[in-house]
């Protein structure tokens, strides 16, 4: 349930995104003249970030009301459905937006790339008889290391030599984190294909949230990748 919810996710995004690569200068000119749409997605994309800080702030002072009401949200039917679709679609115009830089060559190469290796992580991530599932610290302090040098980064946007040492590094940074996030959806199942036993997993009632969180681990590691690999128009 977990994967099957988060490749319905991909799917949208894809399909969202696909317009910007195959038919990049119509679906531009289409957004140009409906500009009004970026601003809506741009909208619920900030109002997101909004909420996720203020999550981390009441968090940092010992409250957990936010962060209840938004598990609540995702163990709820239809508010998570619609939470899922809506930041699918989001995601896949930005995620189109970003395509549309890069030749349709690299986009399919790149994307052929990162499904091989996301297939190679899962199975790497079930078969495997180490656990990750305990390395939730260390994931938090390599994303503040990523988001330090993103912030070095944001002064020398010009830097090509950077930014592809920033694209490298959050590459490896997220194969680490889908590795991750799989070992706690498979969780105790893993022994049946091999695997050894993990001490995190994810509840049955906590699909939404485990398919929005791989979702996001897929479409960061194909962006990352894309930045390395990919050849500017």
């Amino acid at each position: 349930m977990f994967v099957c919810r988060c490749f319905a996710q991909l799917r949208i995004c894809a399909l969202r995104g696909t317009p910007f690569i195959f038919a990049t200068k119509a679906t531009l000119s289409f957004f140009q003249a409906n500009v009004w749409i970026v601003y809506i997605v741009g909208a619920i994309l900030i109002a997101q970030v909004i909420f996720d800080l203020a999550m981390s702030c009441q968090l940092c002072c010992g409250g957990t009301g936010l962060l209840q009401s938004y598990f609540w949200m995702m163990k709820t039917s239809p508010w998570n459905y619609l939470y899922l679709l809506t930041f699918s679609v989001c995601f896949g115009v930005i995620t189109g937006f970003i395509c549309a830089q890069y030749t349709v060559q690299s986009v399919m190469l790149v994307f052929a790339l990162t499904f091989v290796l996301i297939l190679a992580l899962t199975i790497y991530a079930v078969k495997t008889q180490a656990d990750f599932t305990g390395r939730g610290a260390y994931i938090m302090v390599l994303i503040l290391g990523l988001l330090m040098l993103l912030l070095v980064y944001s002064f020398f946007p010009g830097s090509v030599v950077l930014g592809k040492i920033v694209a490298g590094v959050g590459a490896m940074i997220f194969g680490f984190v889908i590795v991750y996030d799989t070992q706690q959806i498979f969780g105790s199942a893993s022994a049946s294909f091999g695997g050894g036993k993990r001490d995190l997993e994810y509840t049955l009632d906590m699909y939404a949230f485990a398919a929005w969180n791989l979702y996001l681990d897929f479409l960061q590691f194909f962006l990352y990748l894309l930045q390395l690999f990919g050849e500017r128009r």
